[in-house]
């Protein structure tokens, strides 16, 4: 190991110090901070959307289109699973709770996780999902003993616990259509029950079930209401089924209508109870079938269809909603609703983060959209129609950053909506703001990209104003004025918009006349627009593409324009036409760019079809993540936006199936230093893992001292807030057993900050 005595100015006294610091303790370090938290991936998603559940005892399982959660009755208690807790997809729909209480959940992609609630480990089972069939999603699981069954898209499987390995695969069930989908699988008085979209089958369990002649099947010609088999249950009549034209109870060879009530429904689950049948139906209804086979609705008006329904040993009644989460039904009480906070949608179409490091996102347009919504790292707060009448709609599709504290959320239709910095909701439209709408309905008002400039302006884009007036400006004294495209004023289909450190308004045109990139600098007099200065870049500028998706502004004030065939670099925004003034990123050639975040380091996050691409501050490296190369942890689906929150370093990364998230050293530096955060402390090395370095000021180097003073390493900090040491020197060879000290200093060396580290070596 290379030692060598430190040329650090100062470092005489700096040392005396350290000696203090190292009898009396360092608190900061003992804290701990940000380390291990680096390099670590966080989804979050909507689990409203109920698939299936499972009781056991007092504890809920529920499947979800975003995750699994569990949900302890007598505590209220709430435990989330998404990708990054373990599961191999979000996209659930089965669970099952085998009898050593371990829960099998289900997936649409065929893969099956089986958590261990005892030790919280997982167990996947991917057979299923890696076999050659076009559709392999699991539907249905039946547990008995040491056997489960599966129901699939192709059929049904059987799979040994003690084993751990699959026993047989059905794709022909009997006399049925072979390859149909499984819905559901009973047991009910040693006979095995299949349902299937395409008729019922049964067999005594104890039989062999790969022969043929074990089953019988039945179909619409055996009196089934449907062929569209959703549901079987045992009651006091008899075996009975839930179809998509009724619920039916087997009488000798044939079945036959249950109730009249439940006739030409669509009844999706059936559960036996002490009281009788429970019927669901899909428009929103359960019924109670009493032994002495009366039907009485038992919960009317639900908020959707449902998907699942649960009967405790209390009487207490579940029914799973698509949707809108579980209602709970206590014996005795009022009803009530189980759902986790979260997200109203996995719609995450547009990100942004204000100074307090809340998460702001829009969902969605042309009906898909749910409101917007906020999280401050711990709880989800919504706003949508059913909750605040004047947002006017659900379809609001963007988010950003306004003056003064505000948050700016752009509607397809109302105009758009602004929280103040007190939380005030404030909407404007057509008829509050002056807007003009699209010129077959001016009140049909579509804002498009919102941006704040440093004079307490907020900027916006009105699409296809009718009059003309295609940007609008909400001034600090909260008055509205308008401009029209002084570059043409006829193009008016304008969409995103940022703004430059020097007041460049850049906005993107999607106006079939003429693509390509508007910009505009009303040079800071609002009412002289005499003086502004109009100009338009396209493919003959040096833009690889007129289709622009994405614009933003780096921490250099350089313009980057993602379009449908890669990206662009402007590093001349001031004079834009000048020549050389813009460039190509050609590692992303022919590549759609569809959004672009700028971290505290410069370093830009982009997103590709395939995921997101980190580029370097100067662009000289790139990482690639998606979600094969991650395990899952960036959630598949579209990347809708990214944003980043230069205070953590946490990456937002927003799709269509949910919200990753990604900690990076990417931190903003401290204004000033003084004490480092130093985690893992103690360090063992050699390891595959870093120290993390937490406190430096802004373009910081860092020197590892012995408690002699002897330099065993030295480096430049990314720039931010936060370093990372291997705990090797300067040769790579892992340090010895002892005490460091962490030094770390401006270029100037006006700031110093120190800290204490213990190794172990190994």
């Amino acid at each position: 190991m290379a030692l060598r005595a430190s040329s650090l100015p100062g470092l005489r006294s700096l040392v005396g110090a350290m000696a203090l610091f190292l009898c009396f303790g360092d608190a900061a370090a003992a804290a701990g901070g940000a380390g291990g938290t680096i390099g670590v991936w966080k989804n979050y998603t909507s689990m409203r959307d109920v698939r299936a559940a499972a009781l056991t005892g007092d504890t809920l399982w529920v499947a979800t289109g975003g995750g699994a959660f569990r949900y302890i009755i007598a505590d209220t208690l709430y435990t989330l699973f998404a990708n990054t807790e373990g599961l191999s997809s979000n996209d659930l729909t089965a669970v099952e709770v085998d009898p050593d209480g371990d829960v099998w959940f289900g997936s649409s992609t065929g893969a099956i996780d089986v958590y261990s609630p005892r030790d919280r480990s997982w167990r996947r089972i991917l057979d299923i999902s890696l076999s050659s069939q076009p559709m392999k999603g699991v539907r249905s699981f039946l547990s008995t003993g040491d056997t489960i069954l599966i129901g699939t898209d192709f059929g049904m499987s059987i799979f040994i616990r003690s084993r751990w390995e699959f026993k047989d695969t059905y794709l022909k069930i009997g006399p049925l259509p072979a390859q149909v989908p499984v819905t559901t699988i009973a047991l009910i008085r040693d006979t095995v029950w299949v349902g299937t979209l395409q008729g019922l089958a049964m067999a005594p369990f104890h039989r062999p079930l790969n022969s043929p002649s074990s089953w019988t099947g039945f179909r619409q010609s055996d009196g089934l209401p449907s062929n569209a088999v959703q549901d079987i249950s045992d009651s006091p009549f008899g075996v009975c089924v839930a179809t998509s034209q009724g619920a039916a109870v087997l009488s000798g060879a044939l079945w036959s209508g249950l109730v009249p009530s439940l006739q030409g429904v669509d009844v999706v689950r059936l559960v036996n109870s002490n009281e009788g049948l429970f019927a669901a139906l899909r428009t929103g209804s359960v019924y109670l079938v009493s032994p002495a086979r009366q039907a009485a609705p038992f919960a009317q008006n639900l908020p959707s269809a449902p998907t699942a329904l649960l009967i405790d040993r209390a009487g207490s009644v579940f029914v799973g909603l698509q949707g809108n989460g579980i209602s709970f039904y206590p014996a005795g009480q009022g009803a009530r609703t189980i759902l986790p906070n979260g997200p109203t949608s996995n719609l995450f179409t547009s990100l942004a983060v204000n100074a307090n490091g809340t998460l702001w996102v829009a969902t969605g347009f042309n009906g898909r959209g749910t409101g917007f919504f906020g999280f401050d790292g711990t709880k989800w707060n919504s706003y949508t129609v059913q909750q605040y009448p004047q947002l006017g709609t659900n379809d609001y599709y963007r988010a950003a950053v306004g003056a003064k504290g505000s948050m700016w959320f752009s509607s397809w239709g109302t105009g758009v909506a602004m929280l103040d910095s007190h939380g005030g909701l404030h909407v404007f439209t057509s008829a509050n703001a002056g807007f003009v709408g699209i010129p077959d309905d001016p009140k049909f008002v579509v804002i498009g990209g919102v941006a704040s400039d440093d004079r307490g302006n907020t900027w916006m884009t009105v699409r296809t104003a009718a009059d003309g007036n295609a940007i609008a400006v909400f001034t600090p004294d909260s008055t509205w004025k308008f401009f029209r495209n002084g570059y043409n004023s006829s193009l008016t289909l304008l969409t995103k918009l940022v703004i430059d450190p020097y007041g460049t308004k850049w906005i993107i045109s999607e106006d079939p006349q003429r693509p390509g990139l508007l910009y505009f600098n009303d040079r800071g007099t609002l009412d002289n627009q005499s003086d502004d200065i109009w100009g338009f870049l396209t493919t003959d500028d040096g833009l690889v593409s007129n289709s622009i998706r994405v614009i933003a502004v780096d921490r250099l004030g350089d313009i980057w324009v993602g379009t449908d065939l890669g990206l662009n670099h402007i590093v001349n925004p001031t004079n834009p036409t000048a020549q050389g003034a813009i460039s190509p990123y050609v590692p992303l050639r022919g590549v759609l760019v569809s959004s672009i975040a700028v971290d505290a380091l410069n370093n830009k996050w982009v997103s590709t079809p395939d995921g997101v691409v980190q580029l370097s501050s100067d662009g000289t490296d790139a990482v690639q993540y998606t979600s094969a190369s991650t395990n899952g942890k960036l959630i598949g689906g579209t990347v809708g936006d990214i944003a980043v929150d230069a205070s953590t370093g946490t990456v937002y990364i927003g799709t269509d199936q949910g919200l990753s998230t990604l900690t990076t050293i990417a931190v903003a530096p401290v204004a000033s230093a003084s004490s480092l955060v130093l985690s893992p402390n103690p360090f063992r090395v050699p390891s595959d893992g870093n120290v993390t370095i937490d406190g430096l000021a802004a373009e910081s180097s860092v020197k590892i001292l012995t408690s002699d003073g002897l330099v065993v390493n030295e480096f430049d900090t990314p720039g931010g807030r936060i370093a990372l040491w291997d705990g090797r020197d300067e040769n790579g060879n892992a340090v010895p057993t002892g005490v460091y000290f962490i030094i770390a200093y401006t270029r100037d060396g006006a700031q110093v900050a120190k800290g204490k580290l213990a190794v172990i070596r190994k």
